[in-house]
């Protein structure tokens, strides 16, 4: 088995052997304890109410594995102190907004359509699709960093928010090139509304983007319906001042807590998108590695990764199921997409997917979403180069591990067994 790896840009090695040299002088410029990053979000806010006080159990867990567990390099250092210092300060941006207007807790978020499902399974272009819906609103990655001021429909399509979101997102090809084969960046681009339950520290995007092993085992055991509240917040927020739409989200991780979803948000309508495991499994596997490569040098083994991604896959298949099969979320609520039959049908995928929740879906935004399709095909960014062999897994052990819920949701199979 091969283990991949992610060549960087020169400037990379160059910026990351300054700082670990500053370091070595005892110039160590981001701090990554709890106390001095919530000192540091007051400081540039000039506030003080962090809202309910759930988020530190996370917050000191994940500040310990970034210290301990992540050997991070010096650009992942900066990355990290970004990323927490950005939901610290909306964390005390948005519930001041809330303190100072009220109503916005009045904000009724409707019927919203989740997008779920394994990663590399369909789910970001299905997002991407259903956001083309005129009637549709779709959550910005902007709008996950930057939510204060909330201008609503008169935000600026200048705004400089959208720029700085932009520019900040687009810096993680440009450490790991092969990156931008793997997912598209962009300011001002539909985004996962994972980044929204960041802000509550529980949230599968820091453990796919770091080694957090402490982190991790206690996510799993965690309750996310208080991130899921602020979640719900964060919408009310950005919704305030804007013409009522249909929010359209989308996140992989929300498979693994339904029934708090739908606690939530208990009118959601919910897609599931379903792709052989096998392949889901090996691309999953090239993605994560490509994320920890940005902020580390120590990336974890193919092998270990993909073992990993395919257990905790097969866990997530069996609770899903388990939970529609006994009534504990709502089956009617639920619409299960193939990913071969969005590539091989969009039109008639996207129609089956409206008639499934009652929805109309017209010519023209058909269309819409036909042309969006053209204009993105895959690949568009370069090819996005991974095999099963890769992970170092058996592929018929694999296939028979997945074999019910194949058979169940009758998807087609792109890994050979004897692979």
């Amino acid at each position: 088995m091969s283990e991949p790896s992610f060549p960087r840009p020169f400037w990379v090695s160059a910026v990351n052997a300054l700082g670990r040299a500053l370091e070595r002088l005892g110039v160590r410029p981001f701090k990554l304890d709890p106390e001095s990053l919530l000192e540091e979000a007051r400081r540039e806010t000039g506030l003080t109410d962090f809202g309910p006080d759930g988020f530190r159990e996370g917050l000191e867990l994940f500040c310990s594995d970034l210290e301990r567990e992540c050997e991070l390099h010096p650009i992942g250092r900066f990355l990290a102190h970004q990323e927490v210092l950005t939901v610290l300060v909306n964390r005390l941006q948005v519930h001041d907004w809330i303190r100072r207007h009220p109503e916005i807790r009045e904000q009724e978020i409707r019927e919203p359509l989740f997008v779920t499902g394994t990663p590399r399974s369909g789910t970001s272009i299905l997002h991407e699709l259903l956001a083309q819906d005129p009637r549709h609103r779709a959550l910005l990655t902007w709008e996950t960093q930057y939510p204060c001021p909330p201008l609503g429909d008169r935000t600026p399509p200048d705004d400089p928010r959208i720029r700085r979101s932009d520019r900040r997102v687009k810096l993680w090809p440009k450490i790991v090139p092969e990156y931008q084969t793997m997912h598209e960046m962009g300011g001002d681009i539909p985004q996962e509304c994972i980044f929204l339950t960041d802000h509550d520290f529980k949230s599968e995007h820091w453990g796919g983007s770091y080694n957090l092993p402490n982190y991790s085992l206690w996510l799993v055991e965690t309750d996310m319906r208080p991130a899921l509240e602020y979640h719900k917040l964060h919408l009310q927020l950005l919704q305030w001042r804007s013409a009522p739409r249909r929010w359209v989200l989308k996140a992989p991780s929300h498979l693994s807590y339904l029934p708090a979803l739908f606690d939530v948000y208990p009118d959601a309508r919910l897609v599931w998108t379903h792709r052989d495991p096998l392949a889901t499994v090996s691309s999953s596997t090239s993605l994560v590695r490509a994320l920890v490569a940005i902020r580390t040098d120590e990336l974890p083994p193919a092998a270990e990764l993909s073992a990993g991604i395919a257990e905790l896959s097969a866990v997530r298949f069996a609770e899903v199921v388990a939970q529609r099969d006994a009534g504990e979320i709502p089956e009617a609520q639920i619409c299960d997409m193939l990913y071969q039959d969005l590539m091989d049908d969009p039109g008639r995928t996207l129609a089956r997917v409206y008639a499934h929740f009652g929805l109309e879906l017209n010519r023209e935004t058909r269309e819409s979403m036909l042309a969006y399709l053209r204009a993105k095909p895959q690949g568009k960014h370069g090819r996005h180069r991974y095999t099963f062999e890769d992970t170092g897994l058996d592929a018929g052990e694999e296939r028979a591990r997945f074999a019910s819920h194949i058979a169940r949701f009758g998807i087609p199979e792109e890994v050979r067994a004897d692979s």
